[in-house]
């Protein structure tokens, strides 16, 4: 049996990876948490505040895998965002672990980064690749690419493989932050209005998300490589509102209203990375999961919403 150790298990990618991954009886689970979870066929274990002196000793010992999920997530809202906040979790503490865990004998160290690391936006005719130069734009993605950099140069000089992989946003139950206020905002509303944006946007679900990682803990080809993930089927700002609207049964209408419109608004208010967010186009190319893991999506976005749905209810 392959025993997993997964930080920040009682994440919302935690979590639900978590649940996930004890359906299987071929996994032990060891989950470093800050509190238990009511979850079968697992191990629980507290190591404390995530920094660069964590101390991994037990958690690590007779580990196959670590999947590294904690991190000092993007805050959209931080007034003064720090980048020593960013480095100290997401830079040193991942460092750090990963040192420990070649010394414990673990074999392979699954990193969950950003698709932040590539950048902000995409063109509608050159999504992202795996392989693409990183352009972060900010202090949280830059922390995560100076993290896998590390990462890298560690599996260059030892025997643990790495693997990392960037998500887009991730929806699920548990989902927070934008993706549950937009759930909550079509909540109130009687008929949802939208305009009719035409940008492109790449999501992942929680469950194609928890695919991936468990087909990355033993395949060989995952060995050192860096992945992207998605559903798949990109959709624009529009879509994204009207596919949560229909699984919550809410009449949709659609007006065409110039985009200008929108951009003096959000300007006006100083809120030009808001605008960016709602009306450009971010998409990422997963082909080479196919060409190297024999890997695609299989769960749909409706399948996960209405899961979502179910939760919040």
């Amino acid at each position: 049996m392959t025993r997993l150790l997964i930080t920040g298990a009682t994440g919302f990618v935690g979590t639900e990876l978590a649940k996930y991954l004890s359906e299987n009886t071929d996994f032990i689970l060891r989950l470093a948490t800050r509190c238990p979870l009511n979850i079968k066929n697992h191990e629980h274990i507290s190591v404390g505040d995530l920094n660069e002196h964590t101390d991994w000793g037990i958690a690590l010992e007779k580990v196959d895998v670590v999947i590294h999920l904690a991190a000092r997530v993007h805050m959209m809202d931080e007034n003064i965002p720090t980048p020593e906040r960013y480095k100290s979790v997401n830079t040193l503490a991942t460092i750090n672990l990963a040192e420990q865990a070649v010394k414990a004998g673990v074999k392979r160290f699954i990193f969950l980064s950003s698709i932040k690391v590539n950048g902000e936006f995409t063109t509608q005719e050159k999504p992202f690749v795996a392989d693409d130069i990183p352009n972060p734009s900010d202090h949280y993605g830059r922390s995560k690419l100076d993290a896998e950099i590390a990462l890298k140069n560690i599996s260059d000089r030892t025997k643990m493989e790495t693997v990392i992989i960037r998500p887009p946003l991730i929806y699920g139950p548990g989902v927070k932050a934008n993706f549950l206020s937009m759930i909550k905002l079509i909540n109130k509303l009687p008929i949802v209005i939208l305009p009719v944006i035409k940008n492109k946007r790449s999501l992942v679900s929680i469950d194609n998300l928890n695919h991936l990682i468990k087909v990355c803990i033993d395949n060989a080809n995952a060995k050192n490589q860096t992945f992207l993930v998605c559903d798949g089927n990109d959709l624009s700002t529009t879509q994204i509102f009207e596919s949560i609207a229909k699984a919550m049964q809410k009449k949709v209408i659609k007006i065409p209203i110039p985009q200008i419109f929108f951009r003096l608004i959000f300007f006006s208010l100083n809120k030009k990375n808001q605008f960016e967010r709602i009306f450009g186009s971010l998409q990422v190319n997963i082909s080479k999961n196919e060409e190297i893991l024999n890997w695609k999506p299989i769960f749909t976005m409706d399948r996960t919403l209405g899961r979502l749905l179910k939760n919040e209810k």
